[in-house]
């Protein structure tokens, strides 16, 4: 699946180094498309709205957030 910007996707997988658990949500904010397969970074946040952390991705670390 393509996301796009501003999409809300979620963590299939832990990063634990960042503290970010499966199903973490983040937005993507930046899409890095000169590769074969495109990359992501996405901002984390808590419930209130708080920065947990911005990390780039592979999509097959995404999924899309169940809302």
């Amino acid at each position: 699946m393509r996301f796009q910007l501003y999409d809300v996707v979620q963590l299939a997988a832990p990063i634990p180094e960042r503290g970010l658990q499966v199903g973490a949500k983040g937005a993507v904010l930046l899409i890095y498309d000169e590769a074969e397969k495109p990359h992501y970074e996405v901002e984390f946040c808590d419930a209130k709205g708080a920065t947990l952390g911005v990390v780039t991705l592979e999509e097959e670390a995404l999924l899309p957030a169940d809302e």
